[in-house]
């Protein structure tokens, strides 16, 4: 259903845009889906639920998008290229977050019918497993407002973060903030690396100001200007995966993953954090290739911290949110109170300041964003702080030590739900200087 997008942030126009977006696209008819169904006995399909959305991309609106899970991508595209009705594009390969390739296929007949293709995939023995490619979303800001002095935002000082951060910029360096959203587009961020996945946003670094609202909160820099952030000045990747739209496909966040973990297996000694604020609500807790690869991530090292989703439904049908080895987040307001908004759940690690938050705008001034997204950023910030004390933390001891650590109750969460806030957790040195957390 179109309607069930994955709202992160800008509660106010939450409403609107589901009503805006419900019913829009092609979709197959129930008698499609049948049909489909009764030819594939053995299917190798995944989330078919979502062929309605991958169906038809491309710029000629004739191909259908696919994730394919092998281990031999080349072998599989090279049988791939014999065929006569199927034309198919490679939009990208994976090795390390998770073994497989993401294509485009046509149909060059125009009848627009791809179960033939679809029996081939079940067939073929070096495939394991395919799935759509669909969009996932972030919404538009509902508010904007223009400040010239620095201000310290009412969810930094919830976390505890409004204390001068002392740690040194070599501990700092040591820290990578890896923010996969639309862009960062703001001179108060320290900005160490950028890749756009999309390049479709022209000259704009961030056309949809999201990204730059969640790196602001995560460590806008303490310089007296506009905001400071609860890790002022900590060094951050800026990976642009949210379209101009405020869309993407899984296949991009994929590649980002790619990339994350990549860098992190070449890198091992960095400490890496990564802030994701994005997905949808699949329906099930079965898991998507991106949420595989997540964990594949997680393994290797990288801390996720990942925004509950703004359905009000419990997040283990939500994606990624529900890899419950990531650091999941839910949203509070400003009096204390569980947002009526986020999402709930045992999967729930932590809450944090989710409405009315002020951060950064990629044109230079402030806005106020409501949303897990913003309640996951203070928590990406507060991860920064620790790994910062200690680089060698683990994602399972950041994540134990966040939720034992936590402080302030939230008011009126959901049965089953944490209601514990997230806080900043000094680090007890010892004599020597080094971090002793207890473990």
């Amino acid at each position: 259903m179109k309607a069930a997008r994955y709202l992160f942030c800008r509660a106010f126009s939450f409403l609107l845009i589901v009503v805006l977006l419900a019913g829009c696209g092609e979709s197959f008819t129930a008698e499609e889906t049948m049909e489909a169904e009764e030819t594939r006995t053995e299917s190798k399909l995944r989330h078919d639920k979502f062929l309605s959305r991958a169906k038809w991309s491309g710029k000629d609106g004739s191909g259908i998008s696919l994730i394919v899970g092998t281990l031999e991508a080349q072998r599989v595209i090279e049988r791939f290229k014999i065929l006569e009705r199927y034309k198919i594009l490679e939009r990208y390969e994976y090795d390390d977050a998770m073994d497989g390739i993401a294509i485009t296929v046509i149909d060059e007949t125009g009848e627009h019918n791809f179960d033939e293709f679809f029996a081939l995939l079940d067939s073929d023995p070096d495939v394991n497993w395919y799935e759509p490619d669909f969009k996932l979303l972030a919404p538009e800001a509902y508010d904007k407002m223009a400040a010239s002095t620095e201000v310290l935002p009412w969810g930094v000082q919830a976390v505890d973060a409004d204390q001068a951060w002392s740690v040194s910029d070599r501990r700092k360096k040591k820290v990578h903030v890896f923010v996969v959203d639309s862009g960062i587009d703001h001179s108060d961020v320290n900005v160490v690396e950028r890749i756009d996945f999309v390049k479709d946003g022209g000259d704009k670094k961030d056309p949809d100001g999201h990204g730059t609202h969640i790196a602001g909160t995560i460590g806008a820099i303490d310089d007296g200007d506009h905001v400071v952030g609860v890790a002022p000045g900590v060094q951050i990747h800026d990976y642009r995966v949210l379209g101009a739209d405020g869309t993407t496909d899984v296949s991009i966040v994929l590649a980002a993953v790619e990339r994350i973990t990549e860098e992190k297996l070449a890198n091992p000694k960095w400490a890496v954090v990564v802030n994701m604020s994005l997905g949808e609500d699949i329906g099930t807790s079965s898991f998507t290739a991106l949420d595989e690869a997540i964990e594949t991530s997680i393994a290797a090292g990288v801390i996720y911290v990942i925004a509950s989703g703004n359905y009000g439904v419990d997040a283990s049908t939500v994606t990624p949110a529900h890899v419950s080895s990531a650091i999941t987040v839910g949203a509070y307001d400003q009096a204390g109170l569980h947002s009526w908004f986020s999402d709930s759940g045992s999967l729930l690690d932590v809450l944090a300041p989710g409405e009315a938050i002020l951060s950064l705008e990629a044109d230079g001034s402030l806005q106020t964003f409501s949303g897990t997204s913003m309640a996951a950023a203070h928590v990406t910030g507060i991860v920064a702080r620790m790994l910062a004390e200690d680089s060698k933390l683990s994602p399972s001891k950041a994540a134990s030590l966040l939720t034992s650590r936590a402080g302030g109750l939230v008011l009126a969460t959901p049965a089953g739900t944490t209601n514990k806030g997230a806080t900043v957790v000094p680090c007890p040195e010892r004599d020597d200087g080094v971090c002793e957390w207890g473990f």
